[in-house]
């Protein structure tokens, strides 16, 4: 049997990662870092983790390398999940010395650098003829705008905090000294409206895509521009090919999210998301097929098997979502997150019938907070 080492178990993502691997049979060892979480993380609760480590100190100390690299070296030839940026940034810059201890999807750190730099993939994007937004320079912005560094995450930044929105002059020049803080050259581009839509892609080692994905963002939290409260499965053979032909220019293999708006490319997420659980819901084969692009399987063609039309939320975003709507006076938009709380269809990003400790832990913890 195989087994998966899934890291940074601090996100609520690790726990569709878990509980998937663990119905695909394989032995499941769950990992965190002492110092970034408080207590044990929900994942650590699923009867689908064999074995649960917690690890000394934070991903971002020195010593997190050899920390990572000892705990594999336990196993015998085990893969690797990372769920954290941190962790993959650490593997792709080590390449050499983790593929001596264990088996892993991940580019190299000057491929990983280029996909998260904004700029970079929006001027491939051109290239290669991929709409984008319209690109200004921040002597001589364009209204409505948003502004935001090149990396937000790399910046420290929280999702609903990587960029901001600009509808004047006035505006723009506070965001302008904020966003500054982190990125001196940041990005200054045309604010799209409308629903995101991210496609999500395996690329195998080969640079072919061996698994995909598409959703479609329903509600965010904070609702100025935030990480998805309510979202749904589609699938869109043009952002599809969007998608992949951008990843492939990259010379990029592994997991990411291709994220767009209206059509146009907005980023690359090359790691795992804050809506990983709707490959989950949507029974898509998604993190076994990490795991066998990981041991070396190419793909002629990419899986596809999901279901369309799943609808899935995370109840504590999502009521907050609607709360906020209220407050803002968008009743309609509200009306339809309070129906969707008592909608059958509709799936909690953590809840599970079969592996219910995840949800309870995860709950408790954030009343707690």
């Amino acid at each position: 049997m195989v087994t998966v080492v899934v890291t940074d178990c601090k996100y609520r993502s690790s726990v569709a990662v878990v509980r998937s691997l663990g119905r695909a049979g394989y032995n499941v060892v769950a990992a965190a870092t002492e110092r970034d979480v408080k207590g044990e993380p929900p994942a650590f609760f699923s009867k689908y983790v064999n074995e649960k480590i917690m690890l000394e100190g934070s991903v971002n100390d020195a010593e997190y390398k050899w920390r990572l690299e000892a705990l594999l070296s336990k196993y015998e030839n085990p893969v690797l999940f990372p769920v954290g940026a941190k962790t993959f940034e650490t593997v792709s810059k080590n390449i050499e010395e983790f593929s001596a201890c264990c088996r892993f999807n991940i580019s190299r750190d000057d491929v990983l650098e280029r996909a998260n730099d904004k700029i970079f993939v929006t001027r491939l994007a051109h290239e290669i003829g991929i709409p984008t937004p319209c690109e200004y320079s921040v002597d001589s912005p364009s209204f409505p705008c948003i502004i935001k560094p090149r990396c937000g995450e790399k910046a420290g930044l929280k999702a609903a905090n990587r960029y901001i929105k600009c509808y004047n002059k006035e505006q723009f020049d506070r965001a302008l000294e904020k966003i500054t803080q982190y990125d001196k050259t940041p990005i200054v581009e045309e604010l799209v409206e409308g629903d995101g839509e991210g496609v999500s892609v395996v690329m195998d080692k080969n640079k072919k895509p061996a698994s995909i994905i598409c959703h479609r963002r329903i509600r965010e939290y904070p609702i100025s521009g935030g990480p998805s409260a309510c979202l749904e499965s589609i699938y869109d053979d043009k952002l599809v090919d969007y998608a992949v032909k951008l990843l492939s220019a990259l010379d990029f293999h592994g997991i990411a999210m291709v994220e767009f708006k209206g059509g146009r490319l907005l980023e690359i997420n090359p790691r795992v998301w804050g809506s990983f659980p709707m490959t989950e819901y949507a029974d898509s084969n998604f993190s076994e097929n990490y795991v066998r692009t990981s041991l070396g399987e190419s793909f002629d063609e990419a899986d596809i098997s999901y279901k369309r039309g799943v609808k899935m939320h995370f109840a504590v975003n999502d009521a907050a979502c609607v709360l906020s709507l209220i407050r803002h006076g968008k009743i309609k938009k509200a009306m339809s997150g309070i129906a969707d709380f008592i909608r059958p269809g509709v799936r909690d990003g953590l809840r599970d019938k079969e592996d219910k400790k995840p949800f309870r832990v995860y709950i408790r913890q954030v009343f707690g907070r």
